[in-house]
């Protein structure tokens, strides 16, 4: 490789990681003020309300929701449905933002749902057609199982 090539590809990852900070930061900022909004919002039927009357605590202002999952504190982050690197434009979109336990991500919950068969009726389909034959009319001799 030359010098010229290994210094521009440098460069580019340099670019990467400057963005990717930039967006974080941002989004940690936007995130912030989210919580903010919803600790002012106390007016019936709000943010604030629907939250604590699911049973979720707000401490403080700017603070994410805690809600008791099983007596345990879990809190509430928000998180993107689809992910910034596949397409950032989407970062702030109110499409694009869900609730989720702040232990679990947008990855963990894809990885769950691409193994989970249950997830996905198709997928469930499929494992039950590979495991559970339907018996059709030139196999109506075919034992059931369970």
């Amino acid at each position: 490789m030359k010098s010229d090539d290994a210094a521009a590809v440098a460069k580019l990852k340099a670019d990467r990681d400057t963005n990717r900070a930039n967006r974080r930061a941002y989004f940690d900022g936007t995130r912030r003020r989210f919580w903010e909004n919803v600790y002012d919002d106390r007016k019936p039927g709000g943010a604030y309300e629907l939250l604590t009357r699911a049973g979720a605590a707000i401490a403080k202002r700017g603070n994410a929701a805690i809600l008791s999952v099983y007596g345990k504190p879990q809190g509430l982050d928000i998180d993107h449905v689809v992910g910034l690197t596949e397409d950032p434009t989407k970062m702030l979109s109110v499409d694009n933002l869900q609730l989720s336990p702040a232990r679990e991500n947008r990855q963990t919950l894809e990885a769950i749902a691409r193994n989970d068969p249950f997830y996905d009726p198709q997928k469930w389909l499929q494992t039950q057609a590979a495991t559970c034959p339907m018996p059709t009319p030139g196999n109506l001799s075919m034992p059931v199982q369970f």
